[in-house]
């Protein structure tokens, strides 16, 4: 039994055959989508007051998400207790 190692030469010939088989592709341009445009209507814009506590604990908030938007903690609270490194979600 004869084992055969392979060359350099016979692997640069192996890979040139390969690059000349491949078929060449265009390079393609990327497209940029432009966003939305927005009118400035001039008035500024207000913050909501901050949320209040129900007697059950839950955060009430005003406008928009008034009975909505009923969480029972808050940002802080909630990376005070563990959240994303702590045993919160576990």
């Amino acid at each position: 039994m004869t084992l055969r190692l392979d060359t350099d030469d016979s692997e640069d010939d192996r890979d040139q055959a390969i690059e000349e088989r491949r078929p060449v592709l265009p390079k393609q341009k990327a497209i940029i989508i432009p966003g939305p445009e927005y009118e400035e209507d001039g008035e500024e814009t207000t913050t909501a007051p901050p949320p209040t506590r129900d007697s059950d604990g839950r955060l009430r908030f005003e406008g928009r998400w008034e009975g909505v938007f009923t969480p029972n903690v808050t940002p802080q609270e909630m990376f005070e207790g563990g959240a994303f490194g702590g045993g919160f979600f576990v």
